[in-house]
């Protein structure tokens, strides 16, 4: 029996050097030259004047909605954040502000992120916040899809509302040209050990704005105030967020690869299209116009409730391929009780019919990620597309 993963990185003799390089000078904690190369060479790849390197996804996401905060020392943000996405999109909101105030939005029925067509036809955020910025928004590209409508949502509200961009699962992404993670105020990016490339566990956090990039910085290192003869004064109260040397010469290497693994996703997701989207039993996200997407992990939503996605899973793990459901809306977490929830929800009528179900639910219940893996053969992947076919007609 085959023994296919979900998503592995793909580690060569390249990275094997880099990080031996950096034992090999001593340089392995949070200072060291590797650490500015990579933020300059991301910063330079992804179109962003500023890029500030962390310890992960989530830590970049924290120091965004953390230095929003400085920048207005607003108590009383209202956050508007997706349902449907990992946790650690809404999180730092909550570690920032204490959660009274989390306005979840379902997801969009086509691209699965945060529906900002729904805001556009339910919120104002112009009405009264121009000049506070009592507002904040995190905008997830999930699995690798750039969410819909974010030059529209970035054109109008920019001025008005914080924008926050989770691109931590969608580094090589592209609409019109422009990177995602670009278009607002803050973006964040994961090197997870599943993600484009991995530092083992680190992240990005990027922005235009030099200000913000200096704030960032600077609660990433504790708050310490630089450059006077005492060390240990510090203006903020900060965090341990940074990326180590050993880090960023890895994520380096893995950078340098970044081209290659974006086309093998690409592949890998036209052989899955061609096998599994036959019929119409099986759709996936759909891209937003103009868009390059990187296609990081595949995951299909079955259109029917028909389907025992659970069962299906368990076969497919009997025969030795991993995979993961869609992500659990965050509304219905346990920890989130009590919670401002935004409604209504959204509904897909024509794929997603059941009406009375937000999308993000029905994604849940219904969708399914397979392999994905820059290192899965053709062969491993003919037998995923084998079996999976096979067992989802046994149930």
């Amino acid at each position: 029996m085959k023994n296919i993963p979900l998503c592995i990185p793909t580690i060569g003799e390249e990275e094997k050097e880099a990080v031996m390089e950096c034992l090999s000078s001593n340089f392995v904690s949070s200072a060291g030259p590797s650490i500015a190369l990579f933020e300059e060479a991301f910063a330079k790849y992804v179109g962003s004047k500023y890029a500030v390197a962390c310890s992960s996804g989530t830590a970049a996401l924290h120091l965004a909605v953390e230095t929003a905060n400085r920048i207005t020392d607003n108590n009383y943000f209202k956050y508007f954040v997706p349902t449907f996405s990992f946790a650690a999109s809404v999180n730092p909101c909550v570690y920032s502000r204490g959660a009274t105030n989390l306005y979840f939005v379902d997801a969009c029925p086509e691209t699965w992120s945060l529906d900002l067509q729904h805001l556009f036809n339910n919120v104002n955020f112009e009405n009264g916040v121009r000049s506070s910025y009592d507002h904040c928004i995190v905008i997830p590209h999930l699995y690798g899809y750039p969410a819909k409508d974010m030059q529209k949502f970035v054109n109008k509200y920019k001025k008005n509302i914080f924008i926050i961009e989770d691109a931590t699962e969608s580094l090589g992404s592209f609409v019109d040209g422009k990177h995602v993670g670009t278009f607002g105020h803050f973006g964040c990016f994961s090197f997870n050990g599943n993600k484009m490339i991995t530092t083992g566990s680190g992240g990005m956090l990027v922005t235009d704005n030099i200000e913000y990039a200096e704030i960032a910085r600077s609660l990433s290192q504790q708050a310490k105030i630089p450059n006077i003869k005492n060390e240990y004064y510090h203006n903020d109260i900060g965090y341990n967020y940074r990326m180590t040397n050993i880090q960023a010469a890895l994520g380096l290497a893995q950078f340098r690869k970044l081209p290659q693994f974006l086309q093998r996703k690409k592949e890998i997701s036209k052989r899955y299209d061609d096998s599994l989207l036959k019929g119409g039993s099986w759709v996936r996200q759909q891209a937003p116009e103009n868009s390059d997407v990187t296609m990081w992990l595949y995951s299909l939503c079955h259109t029917t409730f028909k389907m025992d996605i659970d069962a299906l899973r368990d076969r497919l793990a009997f025969k030795g391929i991993e995979t993961r459901k869609l992500w659990y809306p965050l509304h219905k977490q346990k920890y989130n009780n009590g919670r401002n929830l935004y409604y209504p929800f959204l509904f897909n009528r024509d794929i997603l019919s059941r009406k009375d179900k937000s999308t993000a639910q029905l994604l849940w219940e219904r969708g399914i990620s397979l392999p994905s893996s820059v290192s899965m053969t053709d062969e491993e992947q003919d037998y995923v597309i084998e079996f999976f076919l096979n067992e989802q007609n046994q149930l």
